[in-house]
């Protein structure tokens, strides 16, 4: 069975995220892993092809996903604080 893609418009390839077009919300998609490339998908149909990420947890966007998107303001300001709380010294 093919994952779902979520709302956020990110599919999740070996620990990092990848944009796809947001039309694809909530569509069945298919990834293929290269070692230099990340081809996303639905049907017979290639819909994105991205530059392998080669740290964990970082997120590739791409021009389908705009600023103006209320899914994309969540995730940049998601991204945002995750950021923050890596960067700032703990608390005791």
């Amino acid at each position: 069975m093919l994952p779902t893609l979520p709302r956020t418009c990110l599919v999740a390839v070996s620990r990092n995220r990848y944009s796809v077009p947001c039309e694809l919300a909530r569509r069945r998609v298919s990834t293929r892993r290269y070692p230099e490339r990340v081809v996303i998908v639905a049907g017979d149909a290639i819909v994105a092809n991205r530059a392998r990420l080669r740290d964990p947890g970082q997120t590739a966007y791409d021009r389908f996903l705009r600023s103006s998107d209320a899914a994309g303001k969540r995730i940049k300001a998601r991204e945002q604080a995750r950021a923050e709380k890596a960067t700032s010294p703990a608390t005791a």
